[in-house]
């Protein structure tokens, strides 16, 4: 689309709300609010060689044996993807600069890749955009895995920490000036979980159908799974995975705040480091009814930050980790968290585990046991509380700064993911005036995007993208989020009463 045409369209979007121009908006920001989009560089950016998901696309493990292929362009179309941010007055933007590509083959270093990254993180900050970099967003180089025997490659070994903290040292030393904002890792727990039980991600370690049943049967009567966990090979492997990406956070945080000492943005702050994490809210009755499946939930969502917390390392019991590993000292975990990235999608109750365990391991949709209706083409649950209850209950737990850095539908439905960019903000200017510091609203995503193992179906964009022209759309999610960030609040005509 045009820069004139997207004018038009904003121009044609700003009548109704100049006409309630006296009204004042209900929910405000506070100044400074970091109003963004999220991306990661295998969904977006195409040119996909070098990583483990090249090899999982040459495995067929995509859904409709899709390839990643040009992904959106973005490679190429970056300038005017963050135009178009720009445009729909965002202020910040959440990216990963792929590893496999800097790094294709072991220690061997490609240069144009180091340039074309910056050249892509200066034109962000010329459109008015903050970076915030994703060191690791699920890709891994090729080179680091070992699909024949996968407890000898991936996150299964500390080789890999000390391969990961090489890569870090290089970005810090070649893009330190440009960026402040470091997510050391996205969603550890959830890379772990589909690497090593449910086979989804690479290196495709899943627990055995029998295994699954089983579990599900445990929950049913509230049994606790760590015998279950315990007694598989697959679960050790995910707790290992979960073991070395604490390593890797860590010891990355203190690298970056070592080497990154140029204020980039002027702010005072050389360095901000954080990962993200998606957690999932678990509905109180369920807690409740089930409690053995509550306190699993408890530990996916919180054995990570409780560790970093407290530094003690308590990973879903340490199963299969020895003594010396799980003796770290607690000075070497505690105070590596400038700012906890939240990334959030729905809250989860019992039938939704069912749901979500059945599809996920045998491909059967049981849409029958919920009467709750969705527009999500991932069959998610849309439950804006949950959000609310996260970000409170996690501030009070451990007392960190927070920004929403995942949040986001994959509908065709746009009157449908505006109501959910509004609920959730609204959420969140609810916690703002209780005094909870989320700092930043990071929408998922900028553009559609290659959603993994489920290939481009998907689709969360605020613009839509053609795959076979590769053109850009805005859509009127996008037009609705320009107005709230211009506002730094949310006008009254998109509130509920008035839509």
């Amino acid at each position: 689309m045009s820069r004139w045409s997207l004018l038009a369209l904003l121009a044609c979007t700003a009548i109704p709300f100049l006409a309630r121009a006296a009204e004042p908006p209900e929910y405000d920001f506070p100044p400074g609010f970091q109003w963004g989009t999220s991306t990661a560089a295998y969904q977006v950016e195409g040119g996909n060689l070098h990583s483990d998901w090249a090899a999982w696309e040459a495995l067929g493990k995509i859904h409709g044996k899709q390839k990643n292929g040009k992904a959106t362009d973005h490679f190429t179309r970056f300038r005017e993807d963050f135009a178009l941010a720009s445009q729909i007055n965002t202020n910040a933007y959440r990216f990963s600069i792929e590893w496999s590509k800097i790094e294709p083959e072991r220690d061997r270093i490609d240069e144009a890749m180091i340039a074309h990254y910056r050249t892509m993180i200066l034109a962000m900050r010329e459109q008015g955009l903050t970076p915030y970099l994703t060191l690791h967003h699920f890709t891994t180089p090729i080179w680091l895995m070992n699909f024949k025997d996968p407890g000898k490659g991936h996150f299964q070994t500390v080789e890999t920490v000390k391969q990961f903290l090489e890569f870090v040292e290089l970005v810090v030393a070649r893009f330190g000036d440009l960026v402040d904002h470091y997510w050391t890792l996205n969603e550890p727990t959830i890379l772990s979980m589909n690497g090593y039980l449910t086979g989804n991600f690479p290196p495709g370690v899943a627990l055995p159908p029998g295994e699954v049943a089983r579990a599900l049967w445990m929950l049913l009567r509230n049994k606790s799974l760590e015998q279950l966990i315990a007694s598989s090979p697959q679960g050790k492997m995910f707790v290992r995975s979960l073991y070395t990406l604490l390593l890797c956070h860590i010891r990355a945080y203190d690298l970056i705040k070592a080497k990154d000492l140029v204020d980039a943005d002027g702010d005072g702050v050389a360095a901000s480091v954080g990962l993200a994490h998606q957690y999932v809210a678990l509905n109180a009755e369920t807690f409740r009814a089930f409690p053995a499946f509550g306190t699993m939930m408890d530990r996916f969502n919180n054995d990570l930050l409780r560790t970093l917390k407290s530094g003690k390392v308590d990973i879903f019991g340490n199963i299969g980790l020895s003594p010396e590993e799980v003796a770290l000292p607690a000075a070497t975990i505690t105070n590596r968290m400038d700012v906890l990235g939240i990334n959030y999608y729905t809250s989860l109750r019992f039938r939704d585990l069912l749901e979500l365990a059945v599809t996920q391991f045998t491909g059967l949709k049981l849409g029958f046991l919920s009467k709750e209706k969705s527009s999500d083409l991932m069959g998610i649950k849309v439950r804006p509380d949950g959000l609310y209850r996260v970000l409170k209950e996690t501030y009070a737990n451990y007392g960190w700064g927070l920004m929403v850095t995942e949040n986001g539908i994959a509908t065709h439905d746009e009157v449908f993911r505006t109501t959910y960019l509004v609920a959730h903000l609204i959420r969140i200017a609810r916690l703002l005036d209780e005094g909870v510091p989320v700092r930043g609203y990071f929408h998922w995503s900028l553009i559609d995007n290659f959603e993994w193992h489920l290939g481009t179906a998907p689709r969360f964009g605020l613009i839509e993208v053609d795959y076979t022209t590769f053109e850009r759309r805005v859509k009127a999610s996008a037009l609705a989020y320009a107005e709230i960030a211009k506002l730094n609040a949310i006008p009254p005509n998109l509130l509920p009463s008035s839509r």
